[in-house]
């Protein structure tokens, strides 16, 4: 019994002394047994275990890359029935974890802290508002649920639900990976409760979430939660459902990139035609569709 509280900080030292304080006084009011858990990088790089360590925090070092490989460190590291987890950055208020705890309690398969329903809001850039909504978005349609908030990592989760997922996202897809994947193995019976949060800006240091990598995996991740609700069948293992949707996602990307390079050598070679230079067009459309399709592939892991 009891409850994980998991934060995953990467240079996040100056955070952590306010943030971890917050976090023990709220979890001494559950009345219940309980851990607090830091995932840091793979190699400390600020004082982070002393600060840990002066405030009762358990550390781990993550042993895969990205955001996702410190996400399974942290699952597989939780011995708690319940697993909160929450950024220590700033953003997130940890005045909040009795809600989700109160809220979870009545039944629910995951709480999350939503920014999109009423009472919730967030308080970053514009441009941060927007791609995060357009994200929702596509990926509510994609996975078929009414979830308003599908990227906040503010959640609370049943441990055990979460150990007996296969988790394969390398950064913060991994969140969509988690609730889909949860979303399939419980079926009509899974229950999702949204509680209104504000998300505020970071109070220390700066984000080490990069644009471009950000829009490839969620990309990559999207077209892939498309195919596996496409081809999900109950019969199979949780394993061999991700390796039929891998197998699809490999071909459908292929053809896609291979299509669109086509397009690209036909408007070249037009392009040139009209002023002479067929010759030269086709040698400049072979060349660009070739490099276009090398790139995606290897960018999409095709």
């Amino acid at each position: 019994m009891g409850i994980s509280i998991v934060t995953l900080a990467y240079h996040e030292a100056d955070s952590l002394r306010e943030f971890l304080p917050k976090v023990k006084e709220q979890a001494d009011r559950l009345n219940t047994d309980y851990e607090i858990i830091v995932v840091d990088g793979p190699e400390t790089a600020d004082d982070t275990p002393a600060i840990c360590a002066a405030l009762g925090a358990c550390y781990f070092n993550q042993s895969e890359p990205g955001f996702g490989g410190a996400y399974r460190k942290a699952v597989k590291e939780a011995t708690k029935d319940k697993f909160l987890i929450l950024d220590g950055d700033g953003v997130h208020d940890p005045a909040m974890i009795p809600q989700f705890v109160e809220e979870f309690n009545h039944g629910f398969d995951v709480v999350i802290g939503s920014r999109y329903i009423v009472g919730g809001s967030s308080r970053v850039s514009k441009s941060s508002r927007a791609m995060s909504r357009i994200l929702c978005a596509c990926y509510r349609i994609a996975m078929g649920t009414s979830v308003k908030d599908l990227s906040d990592n503010y959640r609370l989760y049943s441990t055990a639900a979460l150990k007996k997922l296969t988790l394969t996202c390398k950064n913060f897809e991994v969140m969509e990976e988690i609730f889909f994947k949860l979303m399939l193995e419980k079926g009509a019976a899974f229950r999702v409760k949204e509680i209104p949060v504000t998300i505020e800006e970071r109070e220390f240091g700066q984000s080490t979430r990069k644009l471009t990598p950000f829009i490839i995996c969620f990309g990559r991740q999207l077209l892939k939660t498309i195919l596996m609700r496409m081809t999900y069948r109950s019969a199979r293992t949780q394993k061999e459902n991700e390796e039929v949707a891998e197998s699809v996602l490999k071909h459908v990307g292929r053809l896609l990139s291979g299509g669109i390079g086509l397009c690209l050598d036909a408007l070249i070679f037009i392009g040139f035609s009209r002023y002479g230079g067929g010759l030269l067009g086709s040698l400049a459309g072979c060349f660009v569709a070739l490099l276009f399709s090398t790139v995606i592939n290897h960018l999409f892991e095709f």
